[in-house]
């Protein structure tokens, strides 16, 4: 729900982040001043559902995996656990998260009894599936290039 409500907010943020950005001081202001103008809002609820069901299929995949290697895990812990692991691909202390999607799984699976290893090889699982999933749409982007 947090989530959630943090998204929306970010929605709305950068929806008026042009009207907004003459009553911010300097830089920050700026930087806002220069985004894009939000041209077709109507699509930002369609946007939003599609990242929501995303994210709810890497869980239900990182599920599968710590599933396979912890047979009594719980689809409430991947919900939570997951996405949040994965996240942290965007953090810039590493390449593609490397070590940190990992040691986030280890982490947060420990705190519901999962042993380390299994929470580390479901990191980097996901990290593989990850992989497969990226050089499939590099692959069709290559063979079938979107057109402006």
């Amino acid at each position: 729900a947090a989530a959630a409500l943090a998204a929306c907010a970010g929605l709305v943020v950068i929806a008026a982040a042009r009207r907004v950005a003459r009553h911010l001081p300097g830089p920050v202001g700026a930087r806002l001043a220069d985004l894009p103008p939000l041209v077709r809002a109507e699509l930002l609820p369609l946007t939003l559902a599609e990242s929501v069901c995303t994210h709810f299929a890497t869980a239900l995949a990182g599920y599968a995996v710590i599933r396979g290697l912890v047979p009594d895990a719980e689809l409430t812990h991947a919900l939570v656990f997951v996405p949040l692991s994965m996240a942290t691909i965007y953090l810039p202390i590493s390449v593609g998260g490397a070590g940190v999607r990992e040691a986030a799984f280890a982490s947060l699976y420990a705190t519901v009894g999962v042993p380390e290893q299994a929470a580390v090889a479901a990191g980097l699982v996901m990290f593989a599936i990850q992989l497969g999933v990226s050089a499939i749409g590099g692959a069709l982007q290559v063979g079938w290039p979107l057109e402006d």
